[in-house]
């Protein structure tokens, strides 16, 4: 089930990024700045604040009164957290996500000097490849000179090498838009990767329970797989009528991803989500078929409550 869940749910990290770079340098940065400290960082924090104060009211461990008079104390200790992008609190631990992204905004007077200077650029996404390569080799073999790296690479540089691969996609937008080849090439390839990665990872199972290596987002089979994906879909020349339809999700999609997790914590704490297990046999015994619905339906319960509460 882990594998299931991992092969089409865990990419969106992946994607995510790589399509920051599509948008990134539109705007200029001081607007791209502000833009993103008043309608990301400052929901992000407040929402963080929530979540390290009331959390044992949530999961009915304290009173309300109880938490509200502790307030003040966790102030501190969750700054700290959020210096080491790490929100600390259950309900906030996602928005790791949100803070990595900020120091991508940050970064842009830096990068754009990278970007718009093609030489440059391909020299980066050289380097940054094979630096991805160096921090698995280095994961796989346990390798301790780049784990103590682990932090910053994830966090920080990962972010901006995959939006800066978004970046150079987006240069070469005509270029793939009906273009045969790509649309025939990507699934091959994504296709044969993703093959090889769920082997490799199957037979790392068996030996590990615990070891997930080989399904991380930050790996150079997801980023390749993700570019894949990318290329085969901008091959089709898509009408500008549904990409109005789609972008209609867009102002609500930052609450979603804010109130996935507490929705989902909720469900499980309030065994609503068990509900779900009698429709399907145990995880153990579950057909890939059946673990991908389970996975789909119970995504779709906690989009539509998310989407409900934005």
């Amino acid at each position: 089930s882990q594998v299931t869940w991992r092969v089409f749910f865990f990419f969106v990290v992946t994607y995510f990024f790589i399509l920051a770079g599509f948008f990134l340098y539109k705007k200029s940065f001081s607007k791209t700045l502000l833009h993103s400290l008043s309608h990301i960082a400052l929901p992000a924090f407040f929402f963080t604040l929530f979540a390290w104060i009331f959390s044992d009211w949530i999961f009915h461990q304290s009173s309300f009164l109880f938490c509200l008079k502790n307030s003040f104390s966790v102030v501190i200790p969750m700054c700290k957290s959020l210096i080491h992008l790490s929100p600390g609190a259950d309900l906030a631990n996602h928005l790791w996500f949100v803070f990595s992204y900020l120091f991508l905004i940050l970064l842009i007077p830096l990068t754009r000097q990278i970007c718009f200077h093609p030489k440059l650029r391909r020299l980066a996404l050289v380097v940054g490849f094979l630096l991805i390569l160096c921090h698995e080799f280095s994961l796989f073999y346990r390798n301790m000179s780049f784990q103590k790296y682990d932090l910053i690479l994830t966090y920080y540089a990962y972010p901006v090498y995959f939006a800066l691969c978004g970046y150079a996609i987006y240069q070469y937008l005509p270029q793939i838009k009906n273009n045969f080849r790509l649309r025939l090439l990507c699934p091959l390839l994504g296709i044969g990767l993703e093959t090889i990665r769920c082997i490799l990872q199957y037979r790392a199972l068996c030996l590990n329970p615990t070891n997930n290596f080989y399904m991380g987002w930050n790996t150079s089979f997801s980023l390749i797989i993700t570019i894949c994906v990318i290329l085969f879909v901008l091959s089709f020349d898509v009408s500008d009528g549904w990409l109005a339809k789609v972008a209609l999700l867009g102002p609500y999609t930052f609450g979603i991803y804010l109130l996935h997790i507490p929705v989902l914590c909720f469900l499980q704490h309030h065994s609503i989500l068990p509900i779900f297990n009698s429709w399907f046999p145990l995880a153990a015994q579950m057909s890939f078929i059946q673990q991908f619905l389970y996975i789909s339906i119970v995504t779709l319960v906690i989009f539509g409550i998310s989407l409900a509460f934005t």
